[in-house]
């Protein structure tokens, strides 16, 4: 799997916010400002571009006006190199900008966001970003918020930059901690990212909240080459419950079929050096594929399965643009069912297919780019 192409985009880290008009609240603005610095340095190490995002007002505004005190970058971000700057007039840096032509000029797929404020121009940003096609990445912990009054009634900086997060980690962006993210730079590693459907399912106590850092490190996926496809063939036998997957293994199954077939890629992830399991997008038009996986007997259950098709998902959604990506799965097999049904996936008909001479039922679900 390609690894992420990323950019860091520093959003208006400007006097106002740390000691001006409107300052920061929560998290502490000293320690928001810390990881700010660091994710700038860890991005220039790593070679990520770092776009510095400065936010304009009218000559009259009582914050943010041109050439004021307020209106200047802080120290942190003003005594580090960036490789792009600009300004803005409009909460989200893609308005009135050529932000996203920068970006796509070099081939960024992954925004990375810090800075101010997490529920006004962070969070209009990400959800341009991620409309427009970019994968998006939100680092909570280097950006912050204030507490706000008005007619509608009154939310604390904690609150709002709270519930903005779990909102963003939903369906926007994938939310997580200055140094989660500096640890996922090595290797190119992308970060987890969820959906509307099983946010709402774990707050209703269907499913249980996932605790990444007592989960071992998952295999990463990468494309699939000839060798791969031998060495899947020599899997063991699924037990009894499976063994109708077979199929997919077999001369003439999914690999076979799909592995030189134009518009279709192939991707598998390793163990050790070994293949534990394969996942497969193959266009079925210009905006929408077909997705399939299989794991290894092993595996099946290990939970390696969400990882993998969380992964291509991001792939044919971000990388390569789609907006929708199809399945088909027996409908003796709730397990997948439920799989799919956590990652978004809805169920849109039935149907029947023939396997070594055999019927079998199938659900067919869909999963589109903005749901």
């Amino acid at each position: 799997m390609p690894k992420p192409r990323r950019a860091l985009i520093v959003i208006d880290v400007q006097n106002d916010y740390i000691e001006g008009a409107l300052p920061i609240e929560y998290p502490d603005v000293r320690h928001s400002l810390s990881h700010i610095g660091r994710a700038m340095d860890a991005a220039r190490a790593a070679a990520i571009p770092v776009i510095v995002v400065q936010h304009t007002s009218p000559p009259d505004s009582p914050v943010f006006a041109r050439n004021t005190a307020g209106w200047a970058l802080h120290e942190t971000v003003r005594t580090r190199p960036c490789d792009y700057s600009l300004e803005k007039s409009s909460p989200s840096a893609f308005v009135g900008t050529d932000l996203g032509r920068w970006l796509r000029q070099r081939r960024i797929d992954t925004l990375t966001v810090v800075g101010y404020m997490t529920h006004n121009c962070d969070d209009s940003t990400i959800k341009q970003a991620m409309q427009e096609g970019f994968a998006v990445e939100f680092l909570a912990d280097a950006a912050g918020a204030l507490s706000y009054e008005n007619r509608a009634g009154r939310a604390s900086a904690e609150e709002l930059h709270r519930v903005f997060c779990v909102v963003l980690q939903s369906r926007f962006a994938a939310v997580a901690s200055t140094d989660e993210w500096i640890a996922a730079l090595p290797a190119g590693a992308a970060l987890a990212r969820d959906t509307i459907y099983a946010s709402a399912e774990r707050a209703r106590g269907r499913v249980p909240v996932e605790t990444p850092a007592a989960s071992p490190p998952s295999p990463r996926l990468r494309r699939l080459r000839a060798e791969d496809a031998a060495r899947i063939a020599r899997w063991p036998a699924y037990p009894r419950e499976f063994e109708d997957l077979d199929y997919a293994l077999r001369p003439n199954g999914w690999l076979d079929t799909f592995r030189d077939q134009p518009g279709a890629l192939s991707f598998v992830a390793e163990e050790s050096g070994e293949p534990v399991g394969f996942t497969i997008l193959a266009r079925t038009g210009d905006a929408e594929a077909e997705f399939r996986m299989a794991l290894r007997a092993d595996r099946v259950g290990s939970g390696l399965g969400r990882t993998l098709a969380s992964e291509t998902l991001s792939v044919g959604f971000g990388e390569l643009g789609l907006s929708r990506i199809h399945l088909v799965v027996r409908q003796n097999n709730p397990r997948a069912i439920r799989l799919y049904e956590r990652l978004g996936y809805l169920k849109r008909g039935e149907c029947c297919k023939t396997f070594n001479g055999t019927p079998a039922q199938f659900l067919v679900m869909d999963l589109h780019r903005d749901r």
